[in-house]
């Protein structure tokens, strides 16, 4: 969607710097990503984060062995404490109604710190996964992705050159769905618009690496018409990405300059508390997720001994409302259970 020049002085200036830049696609396309990433969780998975624990302890008999001897603690539960205080950030963006525009880009971060913490809990639990480089992170992914319940096992496997094959492996049929049109809730629109934001994260994977190549080449590499050039493209580009690698993704075009079309330009409907909501959704069934592979992986007790410290322990819990009790409803869920 093209803006009148004259009127929007800033976004000329940024326009100037690449003139395929459509910033508006771009941020309606994200804004689907997330509302059918959210509705796939919860059709899935359950409304509230007691089912959805429950269906993730459910998935993971299936998929995860014990540990014999439980890795260093620390780890595991430091990350997934980080996760659950992202969680409970959006939670209360929402409850409070801390919704003015200049909120979103932050929310965005937040979202995918929740994720990204998640995340290196169950590295950590699954094979001591230590560090905090995202690159790492998300090359590891790749050991962990068949383990996860849907959609967080969602893979785009490299076929031949740049090409990928998108799957989301619970729902093989599942084709690609314009991430522009409207989202509507479907689960064939929704599983194709987490499809189409998945492919569309393989391209722009395969453009960086590209772009790379041709800047470490200095001058000997500048296209890849010959197979000279190609070979030393298909030796960089990654077999699979993944999940966090659209997490990633995700959070670069809030933290950068697509994001300033989350607060700039004129009014519309598009960000409002319920995109707050879906952010939130999604975070919180990744902490959730983490907290029954942490339960599957190295044993309830640990697992039980965490709720019960943080249920002693998490400043500001007797003020929280709605979605900022989530910890209350999971820590409920082992109290009932012991």
């Amino acid at each position: 969607m093209q803006l009148p020049m004259p009127q929007y002085w800033l976004y000329d200036q940024l326009k100037q710097e690449k003139p395929d830049w459509e910033p508006m696609r771009a941020m309606q396309s994200s804004i689907n990503w997330i509302h059918a990433l959210a509705y796939e969780v919860v059709q899935e998975h359950g409304q509230t984060s007691s089912a959805q624990l429950q269906s993730c302890l459910s998935h993971f008999d299936a998929t995860i062995k014990s540990r014999n001897t439980p890795p260093p603690l620390g780890p595991i539960f430091g990350t997934l404490f980080h996760s659950l205080n992202y969680c409970l950030s959006l939670a209360s963006l929402h409850e409070r109604e801390a919704t003015a525009p200049w909120v979103f880009p932050s929310a965005i971060v937040i979202h995918y710190y929740a994720i990204y913490n998640a995340t290196l809990s169950m590295l950590a639990a699954l094979e001591n996964f230590r560090g905090e480089k995202h690159a790492k992170a998300i090359a590891s992914y790749n050991n962990l992705c068949d383990k996860l319940p849907h959609p967080l096992n969602m893979t785009a496997t490299r076929v031949r050159g740049e090409e990928y094959r998108v799957l989301l492996p619970n729902y093989a049929h599942a084709a690609k769905y314009d991430l522009t049109k409207s989202f509507i809730e479907d689960r064939g629109v929704a599983q194709g618009m987490v499809c189409s934001y998945l492919s569309g994260t393989a391209d722009w994977r395969v453009k960086q690496v590209k772009e790379q190549i041709i800047l470490d080449s200095k001058g000997k590499i500048n296209d890849f018409r010959t197979k000279a050039n190609r070979d030393v493209r298909d030796s960089r580009l990654p077999g699979q990405i993944n999940y966090l690698n659209c997490a990633y993704r995700y959070r670069g075009k809030a933290n950068y300059r697509d994001s300033m079309f989350l607060s700039y330009g004129r009014e519309h409907s598009w960000l409002n508390s319920q995109y707050i909501s879906s952010l939130y959704v999604i975070a919180a069934f990744n902490f959730t997720c983490g907290l029954a592979f942490a339960e599957k992986r190295i044993g309830k007790k640990y697992v039980t001994a965490f709720v019960t410290d943080l249920s002693a322990h998490l400043r500001g819990r007797d003020a929280g409302k709605g979605l900022e009790q989530l910890w209350d409803h999971l820590a409920s869920h082992y109290a009932s259970s012991k």
